[in-house]
């Protein structure tokens, strides 16, 4: 957390040429992650409930309209008419620690470097930045600073380590933008909630379904802790792609190969193929998938394709698994992978796999991972 407290609302101090925050904290902010719970009963009932709870609503709609408009509202002076732009992987309203670590919301604030470069030189910013990533950690920092100083966000956090930089803040009440104190990760020309939040939306034009499945693969891969980038794992937008492979090449072909760059007038033209299976039995589907059949060591996940094939590159077996970005196909998504991470990964597939075997409830299957080094002792 870069020595601060999540939840400060003093304006980090954030040294040139440096990651390190530094901001003077009255008070523990901490709040434990605790285990979900599940009123009904059944495999199928718990994923149903599940999906009804974390699933946007009218209303989530109207708090993600509210934050962007005060976001823009607040950096307008240092830009005017800057773009801002904002996602939700699901009901940001359900607050927990984990919509502290890992926010639902994302917005993003679109700049050119001269825009940037502008604000740097009125600043007498002395050297000025000269890279598009030093470029676009300096927005960073000055975004920050406004929206906590002017416009009355706190500030939680910020990342460097990983391939997009941003910054992770608190939206109180008394902003009056939400019902409840929402978590937000702001970024600066980053495409990647973009790219997800338009293969959800257009993919679950061909079959309701995709979003569903989705939402319950990334609430599993959080839950068990193989979803955090920057230890190792593949991201969030990854299991998405993920997931759509898996239903691209599954027996049933319910999604068809992707082009390239796709949009909404290609993609509503195509037609994917009709199953009758329900979110719960899917999910238990693609597990098996990938834990028996799918070759991690020699296979790619290409849903602009849409076909299994052998690896391309010569990255060695294991350690970066290849997941393409259908926008950008020299990205790999899981770059950030380690060896550790293929291991972890793994494991929770064989896991996994064992419990949808042996009908396992969903309580068992989320049931939250924590470092067995750490506690001591091994987890369910």
């Amino acid at each position: 957390r870069n020595g601060c407290t999540q939840g400060s609302n003093q304006v980090p101090a954030i040294e040139a040429h440096t990651n390190t925050v530094k901001t003077k904290c009255k008070k523990k902010d901490v709040q434990h992650v605790k285990q979900g719970k599940h009123r009904s009963r059944g495999w199928e009932a718990e994923i149903q409930e599940l999906i009804s709870q974390h699933g946007m609503t009218p209303q989530c709609e109207k708090v993600l309209q509210s934050i962007i408009d005060a976001v823009k509202k607040a950096l307008s002076p240092l830009i005017p008419h800057i773009e801002v732009s904002g996602y939700s992987a699901g009901n940001p309203m359900l607050n927990n620690a984990f919509s502290h670590a890992m926010p639902r919301i994302k917005v993003v604030a679109k700049a050119t470097s001269e825009q940037i470069l502008k604000i740097a030189e009125a600043r007498h910013k002395s050297p000025l930045p000269t890279e598009g990533r030093e470029v676009d950690e300096y927005a960073i920092r000055v975004f920050t600073r406004q929206l906590v100083s002017e416009a009355g966000f706190m500030f939680g956090r910020t990342a460097f380590s990983m391939d997009e930089v941003w910054t992770v803040l608190r939206v109180p009440l008394t902003l009056g933008l939400c019902p409840e104190t929402v978590t937000i990760a702001l970024s600066v020309n980053s495409d990647t909630p973009l790219h997800s939040a338009t293969l959800l939306t257009e993919c679950s034009k061909l079959d309701r379904r995709v979003a569903p499945l989705c939402l319950l693969v990334r609430r599993w891969t959080r839950d068990r802790g193989i979803q955090y980038a920057s230890q190792g794992h593949f991201p969030a937008y990854a299991w998405n792609l993920i997931t759509v492979f898996f239903l691209q090449v599954s027996g049933e072909s319910i999604l068809p190969p992707i082009a390239e760059g796709f949009s909404a007038k290609t993609v509503g033209d195509i037609q994917g193929q009709n199953s009758s299976k329900s979110v719960a039995a899917l999910f238990k589907d693609l597990i098996a998938f990938y834990a028996r059949d799918f070759d991690w060591q020699r296979e790619d996940i290409r849903v602009r394709l849409g076909v299994r094939g052998k690896r391309t590159d010569m990255a060695p077996l294991l350690e970066k698994p290849f997941v393409e970005d259908p926008f950008c196909v020299k990205r790999n998504v899981g770059a950030n992978m380690t060896p550790v991470g293929a291991e972890r990964l793994r494991e929770e597939l064989q896991r996994a796999d064992q419990l949808c075997s042996r009908d396992a409830s969903l309580k068992e299957l989320l049931y939250l991972w924590a470092p067995a080094v750490e506690l001591g002792q091994g987890n369910s």
